[in-house]
């Protein structure tokens, strides 16, 4: 498989080449590690591969299947990603999958379902894609990306082939867990509980980003606290980042008492992670108990 427009190493795409090259790929993969951007390249490029007609070096770029696929154009390659902020996927999408994975290719001799970020199902879609996997058209291929496997049931992990492709950069892991810190503290800060809910969705299923992201939150409210004491001049070069900016509003509008009782829920949900706490439950106890004592300070200082 030509694997040169993929920013990695070749060593982590090797198996997936060669057994896309031989043709003895599973009807059914899945593909984690990384990040969710490489993931995606990876995930597009194997279709390629598969449905080019090329003789050799696939996907060759050329022939009529690469020009439409590697344009997101071919009509044989059907993609599905969340439907809302949250970035769920829900079961009718998967009903739909099903639906379409009954009905020969258009153009190709098969047709390639990617799902983008699979742990992202529900597990009513997670189910309902199970029936597929296990009897799947002859010409359906499914093609899963996620960070890990860890956000699927067992069931769809012994369904699929998994190809991994090696640990997210420390750099983007913190990048991350620090986009959606700021989101989460934008959310509390304005007071919206839907926008909480929505801001915390990427932590759901990855117990590690619940722990980086409680650490950036924890940066947040902790710069807030020592802007509140020693009181804030703007100088060249501060804030010189989205997390210093929202410490910034945050010490005008929040509270001493509540930025420290915000640090402490922080605290015991990261211990709690650390502990092996059911992710889903986890996510949920995060937004509530950060909601709770949101409304419990605003009722005392009443």
């Amino acid at each position: 498989m030509n694997t040169k427009s993929i920013k990695l190493s070749e060593v982590k795409l090797k198996d997936l080449s060669a057994e896309v090259d031989s043709g003895r790929l599973s009807h059914a993969v899945l593909i984690t590690g990384a990040t969710e951007k490489i993931r995606a390249q990876v995930a597009r490029l194997t279709a390629s591969a598969l449905l080019c007609v090329g003789d050799r070096d696939k996907p060759c770029g050329k022939c009529g299947h690469c020009v439409k696929s590697l344009k997101n154009l071919h009509p044989d390659i059907i993609e599905i990603s969340g439907e809302d902020k949250a970035k769920s996927i829900k079961k009718e999408s998967v009903l739909l999958i099903r639906q379409q994975a009954l009905i020969m290719p258009n153009e190709a001799s098969e047709k390639i379902f990617i799902v983008f970020e699979a742990q992202n199902m529900t597990e009513e879609a997670q189910n309902a894609m199970l029936k597929i996997l296990e009897e799947p058209p002859r010409f359906a291929r499914f093609i899963l990306t996620a960070a890990s496997s860890e956000g699927l049931l067992e069931t769809i992990r012994s369904r699929v082939r998994t190809f991994d492709l090696g640990e997210e950069s420390q750099e983007s892991k913190q990048n991350k867990a620090q986009t959606i810190a700021c989101d989460i503290a934008r959310a509390l800060y304005s007071g919206s509980e839907y926008d909480l809910v929505l801001a915390a969705a990427p932590i759901k299923k990855d117990r590690q980003l619940i722990k980086n992201v409680c650490d950036e939150l924890t940066g947040i409210f902790i710069e807030a606290l020592k802007l509140q004491k020693r009181g804030f001049a703007k100088t060249e070069g501060y804030p010189e980042n989205e997390s210093q900016a929202m410490a910034v509003k945050m010490y005008k509008s929040v509270s001493p008492s509540l930025l420290l009782r915000w640090t402490g829920t922080l605290s015991k949900i990261a211990e709690l992670a650390e502990m092996n706490a059911n992710e889903t439950l986890l996510s949920t106890f995060f937004c509530s108990r950060l909601s709770e004592d949101k409304i419990g300070m605003t009722a005392n200082e009443n």
